[in-house]
């Protein structure tokens, strides 16, 4: 069961595109404000086995949960608020901030990529990648400086902030943890671990332990799950080597939408 988004939802159209504005202008990419710019993955294939005997990757499990960004900022006045986005780019508000370390003042500008599951019937925010953390933009540094970007002036603060003010802690809408992420070479463990979790799986993600965080498609992340979590909607149909476009009808049967001009090579793909 994939849990209802908390907070509330910002449906002002000035408000909405005064944060929208915000989020793209702190990285210089010519990002559009009108889109979700989260990472998102490719689908795993034959073809990557030898890019992951190639490259240091990293592997964490695929929660069946809401793929969400966070947006903590403290404002001239010293408020404090947060968003979380989702991808359709619809905002959340909430009124909280996250503990620098120290615990005495809170991130000014920082925005995290992480998913929202039910676990033990609550939410929890398991947080696997930081983008800017405290006006500090991360997404040309590799993954394992945004990891440890992640866990020492996000992670650990907050954690030490519940130790010393549960009751504050848990007036918060969900819970926050960084999603527990293994070299490609410990996936045993991964595939181990799912089994003891107390929320949903649909399989892992592969990253890349060396590549910047991409916005949009990130071919540096892997997608892969089992084949009965897998939908396909279309397919191609090839008939005597004309190609055509096939469309998910029903079950397992599709409906020729039109005749594709492709190559051999590409259409077995």
């Amino acid at each position: 069961m994939l849990p209802e988004i908390p907070g509330q939802l910002v449906t002002d159209r000035n408000k909405l595109g005064e944060l929208r504005e915000k989020i793209v202008g702190l990285f210089d990419q010519n990002l559009s404000p009108r889109r979700f710019i989260g990472a998102q993955p490719v689908s795993f294939g034959s073809a990557h086995l030898s890019e992951l005997l190639q490259e240091d990757y990293f592997v964490s499990e695929k929660a069946d949960g809401i793929r969400l960004l966070l947006y903590t900022r403290t404002l001239p006045d010293r408020r404090v608020e947060a968003y979380l986005i989702d991808r359709k780019n619809n905002y959340y508000y909430h009124h909280f901030g996250l503990p620098l370390p120290g615990l005495e003042k809170s991130h000014l500008n920082t925005v995290l990529d992480g998913e929202l599951v039910i676990d033990s019937g609550r939410k929890l925010f398991m947080v696997f990648d930081a983008l800017y953390i405290h006006d500090k933009d991360l997404t040309g540094k590799p993954y394992t400086k945004r990891l440890g970007y992640l866990r020492e002036s996000v992670i650990k603060p907050f954690m030490k902030s519940m130790e010393r003010n549960p009751d504050y802690v848990r007036k918060f809408p969900f819970e926050i943890t960084q999603k527990r992420i293994e070299f490609s070479y410990n996936l045993h463990c991964v595939f181990r671990d799912i089994e003891k979790y107390k929320h949903e799986t649909d399989g892992i993600i592969f990253t890349s332990a060396v590549a910047p965080y991409a916005f949009a498609t990130c071919d540096k992340m892997l997608k892969w799950k089992p084949a009965e979590e897998n939908t396909v909607d279309f397919k191609i149909l090839n008939s005597n080597g004309v190609y055509h476009l096939g469309i998910l009808v029903k079950d397992d049967n599709y409906e020729d939408f039109g005749e594709l001009t492709l190559d051999e090579k590409t259409a077995q793909k």
